[in-house]
């Protein structure tokens, strides 16, 4: 008997269905019909105050006008409407989005460089990338990964649910392993299957890895991202693609020092031909000068140095200060300076290419021909980096050394060592003149 009249309950139970278990609105806000099937009665809860709906409950099938106010809060918006049916037995959630935009076509989730990412070993090693968005997204990736939007914290689970646009930090853990480790940070949208990976790899123990490459015709910049045991880094460069790195790094170490590495670090090499294939090449060394890691290894290519925009300063005099003007060529439609004293400039052009673009925010972009003046005694150093009509930078800097000991105004030919390795906090050539223009 007790069977029977439990197959008959379930028997007896309100069918429901809806048409769409998502509805999409444009900023603008507007109407669109919800169906709901049903062979009982129903009613429709937990509506938010910026949705009306032209029914809230029924008995059997019924078209529900769901209608989304405009949305001037400037963000995505994102709420459910529950329907369920009177014996409450069926609850199906309805997903109300509204974007920021004017259009449904207009949901935006964009980074600015999608390029892997190297972490050091170290707990707190980071990186970052900037995300453009105007719709809620999520993070998903490894356990030994973290991350933080705007200073707040977020899980990488997938549920945990951010908007806007804003740096993104990438944090790694401890890696006490002797081998590298790898993952995707995957940034997923909530309104579209639209989805950004970022592969990220953390240094073992004893590895390294050159990053964050400055590249321009005829030299490069880098820095170095290594694992909780390096103490001292050696690093050769190679034309082309080296046929036996780790043959050719052994051979290296038995007379070449190692280099003790600082966070400030960075290692530059000169003198480089255009439009041609390199490899540079790193191993990390323990503090006993003797346990290693595995070879490292990353490939880069110089860009061309043919019509390109240039920024040219000349016309040098001293009078009590220095005067001079900068011309732009054909390709220029701007310009950024860089002052340093001459005895300290004695360094790659892309490591001053690195020193300009670190701090764009707080220099001028001239855009057109300029003269100038320096109120400084000493001999200078002008670089000037030009930007096209694309908006892209040179691949060259120009530069002039003026000095009045001499009367010199020259192009640089200081002799330096093709390879060298700056630290940053001790060797950094600080910005000692600013110029007025006149």
């Amino acid at each position: 008997m007790l069977l029977i009249l439990s197959c008959e309950e379930k028997t007896s139970m309100v069918s429901l269905e809806v048409s769409s278990t998502t509805l999409n609105f444009s900023m603008e806000g507007g109407s669109q019909p919800l169906e709901i099937g049903s062979d009982g009665d129903w009613n429709i809860s937990e509506i938010p105050n910026w949705v009306t709906l032209s029914d809230v409950s029924g008995v059997g099938n019924k078209t529900v006008t769901v209608t989304a106010k405009i949305n001037d809060t400037g963000v995505l918006r994102q709420d459910q409407i529950l329907v369920r049916t009177g014996d409450t037995h069926r609850i199906i959630p309805i997903k109300i989005i509204q974007s920021a935009s004017g259009s449904l076509d207009g949901y935006t989730l964009n980074v600015t460089d999608d390029s892997e990412r190297f972490l050091s070993g170290n707990t707190m090693s980071s990186d970052s990338v900037y995300i453009e968005s105007d719709v809620q997204w999520v993070l998903e990736g490894p356990t030994w990964l973290q991350a933080a939007f705007k200073g707040v914290n977020v899980p990488l689970d997938g549920r945990t649910q951010c908007s806007g646009s804003g740096n993104l930090l990438i944090i790694g853990l401890d890696n006490d392993s002797a081998d590298d480790r790898t993952g995707i940070l995957t940034i997923r949208s909530k309104v579209s299957d639209k989805k950004i990976e970022i592969p990220v790899t953390q240094m073992g123990n004893f590895n390294v890895h050159p990053v964050k490459m400055m590249v321009l015709a005829n030299s490069i910049s880098f820095s170095w991202k290594v694992g909780r045991m390096v103490k001292y880094i050696f690093w050769d460069y190679f034309e082309g693609v080296a046929i036996d790195n780790d043959k050719t790094i052994d051979a290296a170490l038995r007379y070449d020092g190692f280099i003790e590495f600082t966070p400030t670090m960075m290692s530059s090499v000169r003198d480089l031909n255009a439009n041609t294939n390199y490899e540079i090449c790193g191993l990390g060394v323990a503090a006993d000068n003797n346990t290693c890691g595995n070879v490292c290894s990353a490939v880069f290519t110089t860009p061309t140095d043919q019509n390109q925009p240039l920024a040219i300063p000349g016309n040098a005099t001293f009078d009590e200060k220095w005067h001079y003007s900068i011309s732009m060529n054909e390709y220029a439609t701007g310009f950024y300076t860089y002052i340093v004293s001459a005895e300290n400039a004695n360094h790659a052009d892309s490591y001053f290419a690195y020193q300009i673009k670190r701090s764009l925010e707080k220099r001028n972009l001239y855009e057109r021909d300029a003269t100038f003046n320096v109120n400084t005694t000493d001999d200078i150093h002008i670089f000037t980096w030009a930007i096209g009509a694309n908006g892209n930078f040179s691949t060259m800097l120009s530069h002039l050394v003026a000095s009045k000991s001499n009367e010199v105004k020259s192009w640089r030919s200081v002799p330096v060592e093709v390879k060298e390795t700056i630290d940053l906090a001790e060797s950094q050539p600080t910005q000692i003149f600013m110029q007025t223009q006149y």
